[in-house]
């Protein structure tokens, strides 16, 4: 059946090509439900801080350590990328080395450019917490858990999913205090303290100390918790910054957060969580360092941490009146599933746009007025739609928007045989669109016309 079908489209094809001019390349990807490397590249982007790095530049030999945390990045992403297993050298599995010789650095210097660095990704689940050294060359080591290319690729898609589902349950929030303090009320649900077995120490598994804990596990120490509360707030936009120190009789991690205020107070999900209580969050430092001391710039290796910002020393106190109410949510989609780089904006009756949150496919909107409002959304390599929306006072609406790929004219997730044979019964207008949209999913080479080079650019895709 498939090598007749083949023929009518070929048939069609040579049809299309005797007056079909010439078009530039063009290219359909399907993920087949995955994230794709673009979309896990903009998952990095958005999951990464430069706040360690602006703070290299203002120490001594500061350009030196930006370049070589330069380099630390193409190693990484690199490596993210990369199915190969990591080589193994001398006792570690290293993914690169770096002449520090060439930079001016030491060796003590590169271990807190090292650290630095980790804690402006903690999406970079496989940075060891060891700074290797062959003589004056500096060695990137990661865990051993994630040598083999095959276990790093489930890995990306785990935390990928994480930081789309948990910042998409935050779309409704508009105050930051209601983000942080629901993103802090999530991690310290789905998650539980990582001990060695049979005892009460903290886990030394690789997975206890970086995001994987909260995104695969369930479980982590406190470098995970606060790394989950990092990944996240920096995806949705809140000002935030990785804190080491030590706290009781050991070392800690937690965070530091700026407020609605414009304030910074400190965040400690990790005992909160074994507290049961919310004692430790959006606290000053008249309190919270009482039993938590920060590492600081004045320390060397491994227990030097950049200077952090201002915290004010008092508790915040959160003004109820900054709270809103959403009046329509919802989702945006293909097919198979959410749209998590989409673009979304909201119009009301005389065109003025209104303040619309989008989070990974998930949207919220407060202070809109009433009446018929205009959704449209958009995504690279899909045809926009639009769609009206009422907002009544005092309900919430709801509103799902689907969009399809140009070429995906049944709208069903794929681009099919079907769909060609659509196309070319549009060029030909034997057929028409059922609708504008199923016009703007016809039109593939985005001219504002239905005809042979859409049929023909189909037809390729499906011949293929």
């Amino acid at each position: 059946m498939k090598n007749i079908i083949s023929a009518v489209l070929a048939a069609a094809f040579a049809a299309a090509l005797a007056v079909w001019g010439a078009v530039g390349a063009f290219a359909l990807e399907d993920s087949g439900g995955e994230f794709s490397l673009q979309e896990q590249h903009l998952m990095i982007d958005r999951s990464s801080s430069s706040y360690g790095y602006e703070y290299l530049a203002e120490t001594e030999n500061g350009q030196a350590k930006q370049a070589l945390y330069r380099q630390l990045g193409e190693l990484s992403q690199s490596f993210w990328d990369s199915d190969e297993d990591a080589a193994y050298y001398k006792g570690y599995y290293v993914i690169g080395q770096i002449d520090l010789e060439e930079l001016g650095l030491t060796n003590t210097q590169a271990t807190e450019v090292f650290f630095t660095f980790k804690n402006d990704h903690p999406i970079y689940y496989f940075a060891s917490a060891t700074a290797a050294y062959d003589g004056r060359t500096f060695c990137y080591v990661i865990y051993k858990d994630y040598a083999e290319g095959e276990v790093r690729k489930g890995c990306r898609q785990s935390i990928c999913r994480h930081i789309a589902q948990r910042s998409a349950e935050l779309a409704d929030k508009f105050s930051t205090y209601d983000k942080v303090l629901a993103l802090h009320e999530l991690t310290a649900d789905s998650m539980d303290y990582a001990y060695k077995s049979g005892t009460r120490q903290p886990s030394a598994e690789a997975w206890a100390h970086n995001i994987l804990g909260a995104a695969v596990e369930g479980s982590g120490v406190c470098e995970a918790y606060a790394r989950d509360i990092q990944l996240i707030l920096n995806c949705i936009g809140v000002e935030n910054v990785l804190v080491t120190g030590t706290a009781g009789s050991g070392s800690h991690a937690w965070n530091i957060v700026r407020f609605d205020d414009g304030s910074f107070y400190c965040v400690d999900c990790t005992w909160d969580d074994l507290r049961g209580d919310l004692s430790l969050f959006a606290k000053g430092t008249d309190l919270f360092y009482k039993d938590h001391t920060p590492d600081s710039p004045e320390n060397s290796g491994v227990d030097h941490l950049y200077g952090l910002p201002e915290v004010r020393a008092e508790d915040y106190s959160f003004d109820p009146t900054l709270r809103k109410s959403p009046v329509l949510t919802g989702s945006i989609s293909d097919p198979l599933g959410a749209l998590y780089f989409s673009r979304a904006a909201l119009t009301d009756e005389s065109g003025a746009e209104c303040d619309l949150q989008l989070y990974f496919g998930r949207f919220a909107a407060a202070d809109t007025p009433e009446g018929s409002c205009t959704l449209t959304a958009a995504c690279e390599g899909y045809a926009p739609r639009s769609t009206t929306v009422v907002i009544k006072k005092g309900e919430l609406t709801q509103a799902e928007l689907t969009l399809g790929r140009y070429g995906d004219i049944d709208l069903d997730g794929s681009i099919s045989t079907k769909d060609a044979l659509r196309s070319v019964a549009f060029a030909r207008k034997t057929h028409r669109p059922e609708s504008d949209y199923q016009a703007a999913l016809a039109d593939v080479n985005k001219d504002g016309k239905l005809d042979t080079k859409d049929a023909m650019l189909l037809i390729g895709i499906c011949c293929k």
